[in-house]
């Protein structure tokens, strides 16, 4: 029942409020810059994928069961977890809060840097990082 009434609200048709600009970007490098700079980031991710151990890269693609676990190894996780949500609630609470301007507005800094950068850079360094922080994991168990 929720799942056809989440489909029929998103069949629906209305204004798209999904990104966080409203206005244009000036790009401070030619487009072909940031472009060859994205197809060597993905390239280079499928090279090292490729230079993995087969072990390593059976473990990266592994299916893991997502349901609840009652060790108190996973209740440290859980509470990672539920850190995590609570702190992506905040920012989204300051991202909708805050200022139209992505260069003002602490969410869509803390997409790029602390995701998209610290969280993946430390992912490599630690390993498995993800599965302790993930913000729905934790309230959901």
């Amino acid at each position: 029942m929720r799942l056809s009434l989440i489909l029929l609200f998103a069949l629906l048709p209305g204004p798209v409020l999904a990104h966080a600009a409203r206005q244009a970007f000036v790009l401070l490098l030619p487009t072909g810059h940031y472009l060859l700079a994205g197809v060597a980031a993905v390239a280079l991710t499928v090279a090292a994928v490729a230079a993995m151990p087969p072990g390593m890269t059976r473990g990266l693609f592994r299916p893991r069961w997502l349901g609840p676990v009652r060790t108190s190894r996973h209740k440290r996780r859980e509470g990672w977890s539920l850190a995590a949500a609570a702190m992506l609630l905040v920012l989204v609470a300051l991202g909708l809060a805050g200022s139209g301007d992505p260069t003002r507005n602490a969410l869509p800094l803390a997409v790029w840097t602390l995701f998209w950068i610290g969280l993946v850079l430390a992912q490599v360094v630690a390993g498995g990082l993800w599965r302790r922080v993930d913000p729905w994991a934790g309230p959901l168990h």
